[in-house]
């Protein structure tokens, strides 16, 4: 029988390779309200938390969530980092996010929250701080599509750098130690790949609009998919556990979509 591991690894890889070049197709296709709203479905998620129920069991996999909406809201933390500094460089903009997400991440890991309705509190706060900062004082603006032509090249990139990245941290995970490890595990990496990929290709401005649509609506829906498998995996199994939260999580990106990206500026 294969390694598990192994078969993670190259799952993982596959999944970020397609949903994060879907994802960034999708905002250049349909705007930033699509693609934020589409960003936000639970692909890498839904990989983490199957292999934790599978490889050891469906209880720890459900205890392994309690700290998730906490990382969820440093997620958020990250974004505002990145759009402050990203005003200097790319660069400086990903260097000063990372900086803030390691840190914050680090005292999460090292308080080992044990109580998920605090780590809902602390997600809902950070999240609303958020959506303030990004909505009222920045007043970042949607944007629409962009006509873009485009090439095999072009997708072949987009694609290797997305499932290298994702590939990278779950070999940290693996390899890193119990602290490092532990960081690498709740990296935001799709959250880095797309900011890279769109930064490059349209730069800063259509950049920051989607990440506003994006870690407003699209942590929720994470969040969402989380709380299922949290009270679903030991009630319904690992299999049909996944995919009612799965398809939980794509009703509530659709009502997302339509009740808070569309009213987004």
């Amino acid at each position: 029988m294969p390694d598990i591991f192994i078969i993670k690894l190259i799952l993982s890889f596959i999944v970020g390779v397609v949903w994060i070049t879907c994802v960034t197709v999708f905002a250049e296709k349909f705007g930033s309200r699509v693609g934020g709203a589409v960003a936000g479905i639970p692909a890498t998620m839904v990989t983490n938390l199957f292999f934790i129920g599978w490889t050891q069991s469906v209880d720890v996999a459900a205890q392994s969530t309690t700290a998730i909406p906490i990382i969820l809201g440093v997620n958020c933390l990250f974004v505002i980092t990145y759009i402050i500094f990203s005003k200097l460089k790319l660069f400086w903009g990903l260097l000063f996010a990372f900086l803030v997400w390691f840190v914050l991440s680090s005292v999460v890991l090292l308080s080992s929250v044990n109580n998920y309705f605090v780590s809902l509190c602390i997600y809902f706060i950070l999240v609303i701080i958020s959506y303030y900062f990004l909505e009222k004082r920045l007043k970042i603006d949607s944007h629409n599509k962009i006509k873009i032509r485009y090439t095999i090249n072009q997708i072949v990139w987009r694609g290797f750098i997305s499932g290298l990245f994702v590939a990278f941290t779950i070999l940290m995970t693996k390899f890193g130690g119990y602290r490092i490890g532990g960081i690498f595990a709740t990296f935001p990496v799709l959250t880095v790949v797309i900011i890279i990929i769109i930064h490059i290709n349209h730069g800063r401005d259509f950049t920051i609009s989607f990440l506003k649509n994006f870690i407003i609506s699209g942590t929720l829906n994470v969040l969402i998919f989380v709380t299922s498998v949290r009270y679903l995996y030991v009630y319904l199994g690992l299999i049909s556990g996944t995919i009612v939260s799965f398809i939980i999580s794509l009703l509530t990106a659709y009502l997302t979509y339509n009740y808070i990206n569309k009213r987004m500026l």
